[in-house]
């Protein structure tokens, strides 16, 4: 867990996003193959990312499907000047913060935690230390602002450029890096006893 604080994010294959490109040239044109072709590839991903946003697996499901329904919807309006991903982050994160919005409504105390996944543990003192450190975690991460959780999250989990998050967040990409920057000193100083062992 701690090479998600010390490592930097991984670059994306550019040859996807060129594969992306064509997709949603494709799409434009009412291919429906290459719509499923699209779902295919980003569904999880952008599941992923609204479980961050929105902190439940109900809704995500039904975030995630309707930006696709909405891209496919207006297929032939668009005019895209930035990547798929970029493209696909944003209409999620408008309709995950609308569903958020909706949650809190309904239910003002919600506190669902984060669901660790595909996690393998060696001991039972291992595991005791895994636990604790991803409470730590987890604890850190829902201390962090609301805007330097949305970067980090954008940037190390979904690994997006900071040019793209600054698109899908309306923010400058140097705000994007000042923000990661601070996520990471703060989630550094309350790990530290965690880091050091």
């Amino acid at each position: 867990m701690s090479a998600f604080i010390s490592s930097g994010p991984r670059l994306r294959d550019t040859r996807d996003d060129r594969h992306d490109a064509e997709l949603l040239d494709l799409v434009r044109q009412g291919d429906e193959r290459a719509f499923a072709s699209l779902m295919d590839r980003w569904w999880q991903p952008l599941v992923l990312y609204c479980r961050g946003v929105v902190k439940t697996d109900a809704a995500c499901d039904d975030v995630v499907q309707e930006a696709f329904v909405r891209l496919w919807n207006r297929r032939s309006s668009w005019r895209p000047k930035s990547s798929v991903a970029a493209i696909l982050y944003t209409i999620v994160r408008n309709r995950a913060l609308n569903e958020l919005r909706l949650l809190n409504t309904r239910q003002r105390h919600l506190s669902i935690g984060r669901t660790v996944l595909n996690r393998r543990v060696y001991t039972p003192a291992e595991e005791a230390e895994g636990e604790e450190f991803r409470a730590a975690l987890d604890r850190a991460i829902a201390e962090l602002s609301p805007r330097r959780r949305e970067v980090l999250l954008l940037c190390r989990e979904e690994r997006l450029s900071h040019a793209e998050v600054a698109e899908i967040t309306g923010l400058t990409p140097q705000t994007i890096a000042n923000y990661l920057f601070r996520a990471l000193e703060e989630l550094r100083s309350k790990l530290e006893p965690y880091l050091r062992a």
